[in-house]
């Protein structure tokens, strides 16, 4: 009777201890389990085709973190926040919509996104009143307004100001005299054209003739910069596989000057259409350029060749992996200080001078600073 009762009161203890360790636990796994990480940006219509290298990037920099951050589990939404497929920048409406759920979901402690700088006016305010981190994989307009107090917005690609100074700089170094410089016409949003001029004629280039794709024919294009005998081609915009086709016509054609790329533009798609004159091409990058690695691993997961959108959103990925895993805390405030101490950004939240190591490229060559 004795051994029973002896063995039923164990028993009973064990159970009592097993209940308290799952009242225990349980709240530890609800407060530190999983937190969601979503990306802003248009995903439907003719924008997917820049914003789908940006999503898999992300992608790839979250699985490289396992999926975790240490204290917690990661997961991934892509959002998108288009309404309609025929415009560039979606509605006003449709970007309040989607920053106030994001504000909403209590479960999202980062945001990555927007892209354009129209889009960062619109949500960037919204999520700053929330203290939620925001990560812009490539919005880069020195002109984008910053809500006062705290830092929420940061930016993972060189201002487009920087770049036009640092092409420029890069050009008087490559002797270059007279540049004939080319925008993007395709595109509504600023690029490093105007900042690229004033630095070139400041440093003795003369700036003989300018032009946005599209606004002529490709053949007139190709003889107004012919008949005006640069030695180097300047291209501040993203369109890269219309320029590496143009780049190809002025090689046949006679050109036997250089061509210059800002980082935006840097694609495989530029290499393939610019044939021989990607071997006569300067690419700047105000980013530290994208390693063997990462493209190998980009590669092997999506089965093709990154560009710049592609190492944007891996950036971007990886700057939120690493805020989550410094701030070991479920809290978005924590989050977002957690990402002002990177040494990536600047007190603005823009990439700190000198971070990160630009350089150029010549056809398919990094080479440093």
């Amino acid at each position: 009777m004795n051994r029973i009762l002896v063995f039923g009161g164990a028993a009973l203890g064990c159970f009592f201890l097993a209940l308290c360790a799952i009242f225990l636990v349980r709240p530890l796994f609800r407060t530190r389990g999983i937190v969601t990480v979503v990306s802003i940006l248009p995903r439907s219509g003719p924008d997917q085709a820049w914003s789908d290298p940006i999503v898999q990037g992300i992608k790839l920099a979250i699985d490289e973190h396992g999926n975790a951050a240490g204290w917690c589990k990661v997961r991934y939404e892509d959002w998108d926040y288009a309404d309609s497929i025929d415009k560039v920048v979606a509605p006003e409406t449709s970007l309040k919509r989607t920053a106030m759920r994001a504000v909403a979901d209590r479960d999202v402690f980062a945001v990555i996104g927007p892209f354009d700088p129209a889009a960062a006016k619109v949500i960037v305010p919204i999520l700053h009143e929330a203290r939620l981190l925001c990560v812009s994989p490539g919005e880069a307009d020195p002109s984008t307004p910053r809500p006062a107090g705290h830092v929420n917005y940061f930016r993972v690609a060189a201002r487009t100001d920087v770049l036009g100074t640092a092409a420029a700089e890069r050009a008087h170094k490559l002797g270059a005299k007279r540049v004939f410089v080319l925008r993007d016409g395709e595109r509504p949003s600023p690029d490093s054209a105007e900042v690229f001029c004033r630095e070139a004629e400041k440093l003795g280039l003369r700036v003989v003739g300018g032009e946005s794709l599209g606004t002529l024919s490709d053949a007139a294009l190709r003889g107004a910069i012919l008949k005006l005998q640069p030695d180097l081609v300047y291209f501040s915009g993203m369109s890269a596989r219309r320029f590496g086709a143009l780049a190809e016509d002025l090689d046949l054609g006679g050109y036997t000057g250089n061509f210059m790329l800002s980082e935006r533009a840097m694609s495989v798609s530029f290499i393939n259409k610019a044939g021989r004159a990607a071997q006569r091409t300067c690419v700047v990058f105000g980013v530290e350029a994208p390693s063997d690695g990462f493209e190998r691993k980009y590669r092997e997961r999506f089965d093709v060749t990154p560009g710049i959108l592609a190492y944007y959103g891996y950036l971007a990925g990886h700057a939120v992996m690493e805020a989550l895993e410094n701030a070991d805390a479920r809290d978005r405030d924590v989050i977002r200080a957690s990402c002002a101490r990177l040494p990536y950004f600047d007190a603005q939240g823009d990439l700190a001078p000198g971070s990160l190591k630009g350089g150029v490229v010549w056809g398919r060559q990094f080479v440093p600073e």
